[in-house]
């Protein structure tokens, strides 16, 4: 039987309590040390284990989790959660709080991830009804940049359009082991289902246009990715300039990982120099501009879908070329998406490379 250790430093007042249905205290140990942390043993089968928060305070709580067998596993039990009202964390959205008097009811594995661990958090509020939580938590070198990214891109795209993309509460690390980190978000219920072309272009759309352009010209304050794969968001003052430093860098990573490539490395001095001035260059000379806009920029089927008790869609997984993205003629996103988004927005002069263009962006 696998174990998990938490240690709880309880607030004055705060007490444990349990949930009596489909729980069972076998296996379960506990006692107080010096500095009055409350140890326990949980067998993760048995997790319906409650923390009341007293209903009077704003307690601070700190937390640890450790698992025999499995760094990760010790996430399950989201201690994290009930820490975030002593805003002790890397990253909080000040507008958003865990209610005071909030009480753990149960953690549960959430969704599908390649490269993190998703929970749904289910808490009871003081006047007995129910708030969720979609919890992330991800470990390695990379994994403190993925959640930040993640965070700061989510929380752009909801100044644009809120009704587009979850609400994001914090992010930080998670106390043991250090180098996990956790994103934490309102829950959204999704039915998995692709929503509608005309609607859901036009959202896009609005996120778009309606953001004011950076000064700084093309790029983002903080690092983002996608997956594992830091991208490189360096402000540049042109379009070309941005998608050259992009694309390098991107090449650089495929390199490390798989080696050198005798086709990239012949064909990668055209992209640059022939291929990428002759496409891009023209979108921002002869007189005519472009803006820089926010985009969600990992827009593939597996990050949209349709909010269940508004069917409205829904965005996620952000990395702040949305369009190369639905190229591919294996992608249930297609060419009837890009046709819906030009009803919204007009292609950018010159008119006619924009399938060249779009080509390029899918590399």
């Amino acid at each position: 039987m696998r174990l998990f250790r938490v240690k709880i430093k309880l607030a004055e007042g705060a007490t444990l309590t349990r949930n009596t249905l489909n729980c069972s205290w076998q296996g379960l140990r506990k006692y107080w040390d010096s500095e009055a942390l409350l140890a326990i043993d949980i067998n993760p089968m048995e997790s319906r284990k409650l923390l009341q928060l007293p209903s009077t305070q704003s307690p601070r709580w700190i937390t640890s989790l450790g698992c025999q067998d499995n760094p990760l596993d010790q996430n399950i039990m989201a201690g994290k959660l009930l820490q975030l009202v002593s805003r002790e964390l890397d990253t909080l959205n000040e507008d958003v709080a865990i209610p005071t008097g909030s009480r753990l009811v149960r953690v549960s594995r959430h969704g599908k991830s390649l490269w993190n661990q998703t929970f749904r958090v289910d808490t009871e509020l003081k006047d007995k009804t129910t708030k969720s939580y979609f919890l992330k938590v991800a470990d390695g070198d990379n994994a403190a940049g993925m959640m930040r990214g993640e965070f700061e891109s989510i929380t752009a795209i909801r100044a644009i359009c809120p009704e587009l993309a979850p609400r994001p509460i914090a992010t930080g690390v998670c106390d043991s082991p250090k180098h996990a980190y956790f994103l934490l978000y309102d829950f959204v219920d999704m039915t998995g289902a692709l929503p509608d072309a005309i609607t859901f272009t036009a959202m896009l759309a609005k996120l778009h246009m309606d953001g004011k352009p950076p000064e700084e010209g093309y790029g983002f304050h903080v690092p983002s990715y996608h997956g594992t794969l830091e991208q490189k968001n360096v402000w540049e003052p042109t379009w070309e300039e941005f998608f050259s430093s992009a694309l390098q860098h991107s090449l650089g990573l495929e390199e490390h990982v798989h080696g050198p490539n005798k086709i990239l490395k012949n064909l990668s001095p055209i992209v640059f120099s022939k291929v990428i001035p002759r496409l891009l260059r023209p979108l921002e000379t002869r007189g005519r501009t472009i803006k820089p806009c926010l985009v969600h920029g990992d827009l593939w089927r597996g990050n949209i879908s349709t909010d269940a008790a508004t069917g409205q869609p829904i965005i996620f997984d952000a990395c702040a070329n949305e369009l190369g993205e639905w190229r591919s003629t294996r992608s249930e996103i297609g060419h009837k998406f890009i046709t819906a988004y030009h009803l919204h927005v007009p292609k950018s002069p010159p008119e006619e490379d924009f399938d060249d263009r779009n080509a390029l962006y899918s590399m």
